[in-house]
């Protein structure tokens, strides 16, 4: 949530969290866009109207590398506005003021959405592949987008392992890579490391003579791993 409406800011926040929904709160164009780098949100809520710009500097700088919805608040029910903000990415435009029960719904309705486009692989492990990104128990991993895409791969077909010459055709379709499967193996390694951070390195399995595989059965067996935060470093 970016907005400086304490009056607004402080019941949207506490309606939030009452239902389950966690919430950051920034103040200002930079120290939102700063807190949005630092940790990916799941939906972002903005004031046209911020002490150091308007909330539309947020969208477009957000739509730069972000599919991530946006409602936009503002205090003037101008439709050549809301237009021109729906047009520049934003997913609602709400008129201020806003009776918090519906703005509660509103973001919960959009969550439960945005939810069926993720992979809940085992124990808080997320994949988000609209949003680019890996989340566990909602704090992103620090993976690279190849080791990002690599996860999606096995992800889409458990217990069917696959081989390095599939895994380069799934991840480089366009390109010619006889020669780079080896790439691969580098890959996993760091990948498997990165996966051993959050204590779930015996995730994706080696197939002798093969290839890769996640198993169901290695992700059910996996044990219930401590909260860890961490910090996207891609």
């Amino acid at each position: 949530m970016i907005t400086s409406d304490q009056s607004f800011a402080e019941p949207l926040k506490a309606a939030l969290e009452d239902a389950g929904h966690p919430v950051q709160r920034a103040t200002s164009v930079m120290t939102g866009l700063t807190l949005a780098r630092e940790v990916p949100p799941s939906l972002v809520v903005v004031d046209a109207v911020l002490p150091d710009g308007p909330g539309r500097d947020v969208l477009r700088r957000l739509r730069l590398n972000s599919t991530v919805p946006v409602f936009v608040l503002t205090a003037c029910d101008v439709p050549e506005e809301t237009v021109e903000l729906m047009q520049a990415g934003a997913d609602q435009v709400l008129v201020k003021p806003m009776v918090i029960a519906e703005m509660v719904a509103r973001i919960g309705a959009r969550l439960r959405r945005s939810q069926h486009q993720a992979h809940l692989l085992s124990h808080g492990l997320v994949v988000w592949p609209q949003r680019h990104l890996v989340t566990f128990q909602g704090y992103p991993l620090p993976l690279t987008k190849t080791e990002r895409q690599l996860l999606t791969v096995l992800l889409q077909r458990v217990d069917q392992p696959l081989s390095r010459s599939a895994i380069v055709r799934e991840l480089w379709p366009e390109k010619e890579h006889s020669r780079q499967s080896n790439v691969i193996d580098a890959h996993m390694t760091t990948l498997r490391a990165k996966l051993g951070l959050v204590h779930l390195q015996g995730l994706i399995t080696t197939v002798r003579r093969v290839g890769y595989v996640i198993r169901q059965a290695s992700m059910d067996e996996l044990m219930e791993p401590p909260v860890i935060a961490l910090e996207d470093q891609d």
